[in-house]
């Protein structure tokens, strides 16, 4: 007896027959016997076929009129001998060599029924290898781990595996023992052949290995769209025929019933168009059938909204143009949205919408909403006087759909028309959409609920995508930088792990958590977002994530903060926002936090245009005032900030004097962010007496920098760090420490550009010290002052 039977069924492959063959030719398992049961080709696979039997007596090649894949298979089975039986298909490829031999010793180690592996999608088109779900079937590796199991050890995972007789090594004694044979005639017959094998089986393996590579290509018949696709509705019937011979159908009948359901209305969308009319006549006879089924109306009042849906239309339509348009309404929306409402039926989620002046984006955001597979759905909007037509827009959608409630008033700004919409909301959740985004995941907000709703959550936080005037989806760049955190699973987290307070609009948030809390939106037009997430990570007591694409924001129309800083006003209630959400953070303990917002504060004044901005940085100082918490981590940034501003606002005398007095203040040689290029231009301005000069030395500067030149000279250097000196000093010891700077400034003159700006500055405190020496000279000449007092001076550095 050999150890293992290879049995492959050939019909019209003679592309890839041979690159088949070779990958079991080549397996390290050499004692093996191949059947090809040629099922009357009509290309060269036979004489492929006779060519390998001719030079490799492993091989056995019989022939047949064409009968189709299970009769052809079946006829391999009745001719096998091996020990253990492998299903291969003729148009694939067993890519590991050890493949046969790895599953055969851990068959007949464990004493296995069947070894179950994984397998891997090859895409013909793209020339790609992909990894998906449904082959590699990772949930039930995770879950059942090194376990010889039986199907009862993994109910949860049954309808995880998958039904492919090529990715299982099976002992061909309990094959033949439980009788398990392709029902014939048909296609999907992989389907009926597992569930009986599944069934029977005591002793199963997950061996964690990628071994089969399923080829795809426009002739396989899966894709093809053919009349072979009205055989599944048959397949399906027989599929529950063995649930039942197992005494298993009522333990499974809720997914029995959405499988037959949904596959069957897949089908009908993939078969072509000239055999819709049979498939659905044959969909609408199955379906006929459930009703005969001893529970069928208590299962079918548990049925998702959808299944009911594609079973009802199914029936009710006469046509596949008509029942194609009435799906795509409902999966769409449009239908369940338009269909009169139930006032007794609580509302799950109630999103939050403030329009104003978005006329052309209406359509399209709404339409996201309308599209969510969750029903019990509400939308309150709030015009914020808009002057365009987003108010006839929504009252045209209101007076359409059954979901929709808007409200009007005068121009107030985000966040008194946010704070509105959440008044008027009586849902359990609370979820935001601006009128210029959209939602992403059709499915979202319906995993989103249920997932909070399971856990009692306070937050459930989703995923966000950026969009463009198009529509395209893109990568979101705040997670790759670590701004918040990536939802990569379903779990939950620390609130102090989700990152800076961005992207409020990606969570959902429990109605009640919010007003026990008063969690709300600052009174402010804009800038109102991270006040709102700050205050509401700082009452949360755990987020439950979600790995699903929620959010898709307009970057084109919201990115960046040029687009939202227009006037005094909205420049202002930014600043208060990120000062009053620093403070949440802060003093919520959420110290890591608040340290990585500060910074994203300085980016957007240093990186996003703003470095003309005078009105900005006036309103900087006024709103965070001289407390250094503020600005104290990222001091040389705001340095930076601050130098470039007042360099690219020197435009009359009094603003000169203001740049050389406050620059001649700064530490500039302690900061490392300061090019070299920077440091020439503050030169100019210390070097200048006056505007006048200054705009000649500057206009020789900018015809230095670009032909490479260097401006600075030895006696044009300053040091802005002078320590406080006592007027009640010797003359002779100031005098002494005069000299004595005076003479670092040959050594220093070598250095690079800040130590030259340093002697500079040295100079000049020199002739500070002899004014100094003079006074202390007049002071000691008229009325000494009396015994241990001192009169200090001290040399302002600013920051």
């Amino acid at each position: 007896m050999v150890k293992i039977s290879v049995v492959i069924p050939v019909y019209n492959v003679e592309n890839y027959l041979v690159e088949c063959l070779d990958s079991i030719v080549n397996q390290t398992m050499k004692d093996i016997e191949i059947i090809c049961v040629n099922d009357g080709s009509t290309d060269g696979s036979l004489e492929i076929l006779k060519e390998y039997e001719a030079k490799d007596a492993r091989f056995t090649v019989v022939s047949q009129e064409n009968g189709g894949h299970a009769v052809a298979t079946n006829r391999g089975m009745s001719m096998a001998t091996g020990k253990y039986l492998y299903l291969m298909d003729s148009d694939d490829i067993l890519k590991v060599e050890t493949a046969l031999e790895d599953t055969y010793k851990i068959a007949e180690e464990k004493n296995l029924d069947f070894v179950l592996f994984q397998s891997i999608n090859y895409y013909m088109d793209t020339n790609k290898l992909i990894k998906k779900e449904n082959y590699s079937m990772n949930k039930l590796a995770d879950f059942i781990g090194d376990k010889v199991f039986s199907w009862e050890d993994i109910k949860d995972y049954i309808f995880t595996i998958t039904v492919t007789p090529w990715s299982k090594l099976y002992n061909r004694e309990f094959i033949v023992n439980c009788g398990a044979k392709f029902p014939e005639g048909l296609v999907f017959e992989d389907n009926v052949f597992f569930w009986e094998v599944l069934f029977s089986a005591k002793r199963i393996y997950f061996h964690r290995q990628h071994y089969f590579v399923r080829r795809w290509h426009s002739s396989s018949f899966t894709v093809s769209g053919g009349p072979q696709f009205k055989d599944s509705i048959d397949v399906m019937r027989l599929v529950w025929q063995v649930f039942k011979k197992f005494g298993t159908f009522h333990e499974f009948e809720d997914i029995l019933y959405h499988r037959r359901i949904d596959l069957g209305y897949m089908r009908f969308r993939l078969i072509r168009d000239e055999f819709k009319q049979d498939y659905l006549d044959a969909l609408k006879e199955s379906f006929s059938e459930f009703k005969q089924e001893s529970n069928f109306d208590e299962v079918f009042n548990r049925l998702s909204k959808r299944d009911q849906a594609i079973f009802n239309y199914a029936l009710e339509s006469n046509t596949p143009e008509e029942y194609k348009t009435i799906m795509e309404d409902y999966d769409s929306g449009r239908l369940r949205r338009m269909a009169p409402r139930d006032p007794n039926t609580p509302i799950k989620i109630s999103i939050m919408m403030p329009v104003y002046n978005l006329e052309n984006y209406l359509d399209r955001s709404i339409g996201s909403i309308i599209a969510q597979t969750l029903d019990e759905l509400e939308l309150i909007c709030v015009n914020d006087g808009s002057s365009d037509n987003s108010l006839k827009i929504l009252r045209e959608f209101e007076e359409k759909y059954n979901f929709i409630k808007v409200f009007t008033q005068e121009n107030q700004g985000a966040g008194p028309a946010l704070n509105r919409c959440i008044g008027e909301a009586s849902g359990e959740y609370i979820a935001f959409l601006d009128a210029d985004d959209i939602y992403v995941d059709k499915t979202a907000l319906e995993k989103m609920y249920n997932y909070g709703v399971k856990n009692n959550a306070e937050i459930v936080a989703g995923n966000l995508k950026r969009t463009n005037l198009k529509g395209d989806l893109m990568a979101n760049f705040n997670y790759d930088v670590g701004n918040y955190a990536y939802c990569a699973d379903y779990g939950v987290m620390d609130p102090k792990d989700y990152g800076i307070p961005w992207a409020f609009y990606k969570n959902i948030y429990k109605k009640s958590f919010l007003d026990e809390n008063n969690v709300r939106f600052p009174p402010f037009k804009r800038g109102v977002d991270p006040v709102f997430l700050a205050k509401a990570l700082a009452e949360a007591s755990e987020i439950y994530t979600v790995p699903v694409d929620l959010y898709g924001y307009n970057w084109s129309i919201g990115g960046g903060f040029n687009n939202k800083l227009f006037d005094y006003s909205f420049k202002k209630n930014h600043l208060i926002a990120f000062k009053s959400s620093f403070d949440i953070l802060e003093n919520a303990g959420f110290n890591k936090v608040a340290h990585r917002f500060k910074k994203e504060v300085i980016t957007y004044l240093t990186h996003f245009g703003n470095e003309n901005d005078l009105e900005l940085f006036n309103l900087v100082h006024e709103v965070f005032g001289e407390d250094e918490r503020y600005f104290n981590d990222y001091s040389n940034e705001f340095m930076l900030y601050k130098i470039k501003l007042i360099l690219n606002n020197i435009n009359n005398q009094e603003f000169f004097v203001y740049a050389k007095n406050t620059l001649s203040e700064t530490p500039i040689w302690e900061n490392d962010l300061l090019t070299n290029s920077i440091i020439r231009e503050i030169f100019v301005v210390l070097s200048s007496n006056s505007f006048e000069e200054y705009e000649l030395n500057i206009h020789k500067f900018i015809i230095n920098e670009a032909s490479g030149n260097d401006l600075t000279t030895s006696k044009e250097i300053f040091n802005p760090e002078f320590e406080v000196q006592e007027l009640s000093e010797s003359e002779s010891s100031l005098i002494e420490r005069r000299n004595s700077l005076k003479g670092n400034i040959n050594s220093l003159i070598e250095n690079n550009e800040r130590l030259k700006l340093k002697i500079y500055k040295l100079t000049e405190d020199n002739k500070y010290l002899k004014k100094e020496v003079n006074e202390l000279t007049e002071l000691k000449e008229k009325d000494s002052p009396s015994k241990g007092s001192k009169i200090k001076k001290t040399l302002k550095l600013g920051k």
